[in-house]
């Protein structure tokens, strides 16, 4: 096969590599995982439980029709999944002026926040109040913002929001950013890919409704809401406002979770389209949860940014409330039936699900980030300790006995004054209830408690019984020593528990990079990376991210690109994501070079085949030696003709 060595054409054309020696490496497969950030949370969250056999089907029941009828109008709630670099600029964020202007004043400051520079998002006017629900990924890779009435009207400039409860990839997901509901601005969110091609949603979805017309509002007996919800717009019971709910059944409301039933067909509902067959299975599958209020007679569905753009080049007309779309669209929604026995026991009733359970998440791994190192953190006090960061949230500290005023829950020696500004408490799946209620929190430099953090410093964002809480503040605070103690004035009625806590410094300055591999999940697409031969393209599967390498398998080729090794390291770790198909094998490589781009020691290569990765397989290899004389360290992926090798994820670390 043609050797795949790329270097400035100024250099040496002698210089070559030498043969690569097959070099094994730890493997370990994960088939048919998900991907954490294109279909989020635990396979048991109400947005990847499919509906159950036992599920109980009951009419619409409004003015005389069994169903939603159709509106006169179908359009987009368009939603912004947001994964911003590592060292994305940092920008003041201010909490919206209100639903209309949202960037009025800079009255209340919540913090400080990253985002990309490109990232623009008009203020809403009169005739257009979209809203803008935003999910904003952390460094850690893990934990999210969930925004909403989002505004950023200058490229660069600052950023005005109202912050709902964050989510943990890994968790339920059940909240967020939906103030009509309290539901999740990610969960339920129709991502690019999942309307063309072979795509599928195996999630339920959202929908937006009139909420005048349909939902119901009773301040006596339902406000408006039922689980998984946990409130109902502002103005559902008021008396006075034009739009309040006035709906006449009390299951519609919001939260209620509606689906297609089993009886339905796509021929008995006449559907003629590709991607009508595609929300069908969703809907009878999955359902879909109302979470928002439209405020005049249209049904919106929730997407990803750039979906429409997607469909609009696949079928020739936009989703935007064209003729085609909304007459295929409406035999789906008068389809809809409410399905009664949706509680938190039986989650889309009770029985064999419609379809398989969705597939565990990919594993968690730490990236680059800024929580801080545990290991140099000492944890104290009547639920700190060794639990409190081992990273297993299997292992916990409870108080035992009720909060109440004056128990001392811990304390943390961060073991040198550092800054934070955002300290994450995580109780584990167990114990889902037992978060804090009420506390106070003393922050020192010297373990002298004079620097009282009162109420007025931070906020306190709790995750609706999904077993964290989140204290995030205004300005970051500098300190060693941090003791949080109950200040409940009654008892609370439960415990306290502590698994694990985090430490957090999300403002300037960026994260300490420790990857030496830039772009490594290709989340800007080949940038950085040299395509030998075109052979390499990006595709929506993939582990970390949006996206991975694809190479083949019409063409042979890969792709590569040279990275600089710390100074004085003596071996170095490497690890990556594959998978591969077809009769011909592919491989990884690690190469070390001179300044004179001539291979040093032994090169690493690692081969990646239909027999050992035919789903995604991280691949590791520890303790690399570093010959002394390294200046460059080339990584390339290769594949001949006639196989296909998707690579993510790449990672060149130092012990």
């Amino acid at each position: 096969m043609p050797h795949p060595v790329s270097r400035p054409s100024a250099r040496n054309a002698s210089a070559r590599l030498l043969a690569l020696s097959l070099v094994a490496a730890l493997a370990a497969s994960v088939a048919s995982a998900r991907n954490p950030w294109l279909q989020p949370f635990t396979p048991d969250s109400i947005w990847n439980t499919p509906i159950g056999d036992g599920a109980v089907y009951e009419d619409i029941n409004i003015n005389g029709r069994a169903y939603i009828a159709g509106a006169s109008q179908a359009n987009l709630d368009v939603e912004y999944q947001i994964r911003p670099p590592v060292n994305a600029p940092v920008v003041n964020f201010y909490q919206a002026s209100g639903f209309r202007p949202r960037s009025a004043n800079t009255n209340v400051q919540l913090g400080r926040i990253r985002i990309p520079d490109t990232l623009v998002l008009a203020d809403a006017v009169a005739g257009d109040q979209p809203n803008n629900a935003l999910t904003l990924l952390n460094p850690d890779r893990r934990t999210t913002w969930q925004l909403n009435a989002a505004a950023r009207p200058v490229a660069g400039g600052n950023f005005w929001a109202y912050e709902r409860e964050p989510q943990d990839l890994y968790g339920a997901g059940t909240y967020g950013a939906h103030a009509g509901s309290g539901l999740s601005g990610l969960g339920g969110s129709i991502r690019k890919g999942e309307l063309v091609g072979d795509g599928e949603i195996r999630h339920a979805i959202k929908l937006l409704v009139w909420a005048k017309t349909y939902l119901y509002y009773d301040a006596a007996t339902i406000r408006g809401y039922r689980w998984p919800a946990y409130t109902s717009d502002g103005y559902a019971g008021s008396a006075t406002d034009p739009n309040r709910y006035q709906g006449t059944n009390p299951k519609l409301v919001m939260g209620t979770l509606l689906a297609i039933p089993p009886s339905a067909t796509e021929a008995s509902l006449g559907l003629t389209t590709a991607w009508g067959g595609k929300f069908f299975r969703a809907l009878q599958n999955y359902g879909a949860y109302l979470v928002d209020d439209t405020a005049f007679d249209t049904t919106l569905l929730n997407v990803e940014e750039g979906v429409n753009e997607e469909f609009t080049a696949a079928y020739g007309y936009s989703m935007r409330n064209s003729a085609a779309f909304r007459n295929e669209l409406k035999k789906l929604i008068e389809a809809l039936r409410i399905v009664d026995n949706n509680t938190p026991a039986t989650i889309g009733g009770p029985g064999t699900r419609r379809a398989p359970l969705a597939a565990p998440l990919f594993p968690f791994d730490p990236a680059d980030g800024n929580a801080f190192n545990r290991a140099t953190i000492a944890f104290g006090g009547d639920l700190g300790g060794a639990v409190s960061k081992d990273g297993d949230l299997a292992t916990f500290r409870t108080s035992s006995v009720n909060q109440s005023a004056g128990q001392r829950f811990f304390s943390i020696d961060l073991g040198a004054v550092r800054s934070f500004d955002r300290i994450t408490l995580e109780t584990g799946p167990a114990n889902t209830n037992n978060f804090v209620r009420n506390f106070a929190m003393w922050a020192s430099p010297t373990g002298y408690w004079t620097d009282f953090v009162n109420g007025g410093s931070y906020r306190v964002l709790q995750a609706r019984g999904e077993g964290k809480t989140h204290i995030r503040f205004t300005n970051p605070r500098t300190a060693r020593y941090i003791t949080l103690q109950s200040a409940v004035t009654a008892n609370a009625n439960v415990p306290w528990t502590l698994a694990e806590v985090n430490v957090h410094y999300d403002n300037d300055p960026a994260p300490v990079v420790t990857n030496l591999i830039p772009n490594p999940s290709f989340e800007t697409g080949l940038s950085g990376w040299t395509n030998w031969n075109g052979a390499t393209t990006l595709q929506r599967d993939s582990v970390d991210g949006e996206q991975a390498a694809k190479v083949g398998p019409a063409t042979a080729g890969g792709f590569t690109r040279y990275v600089t090794p710390p100074a004085g390291a003596a071996t170095l770790n490497f690890s990556f994501w594959a998978r591969a198909s077809g009769s011909t094998a592919g491989t990884v490589n690690v190469v070390f070079l001179n300044s004179s781009y001539q291979q040093l020691g032994s090169a690493v290569s690692v081969t990646v085949a239909a027999y050992n990765a035919s789903a995604w397989t991280k691949f590791t290899r520890s303790a690399l030696a570093v010959p002394a004389g390294t200046s460059l360290i080339q990584v390339y992926a290769y594949q001949g003709a006639g196989g296909s090798l998707a690579v993510d994820h790449l990672a060149l670390r130092a012990p």
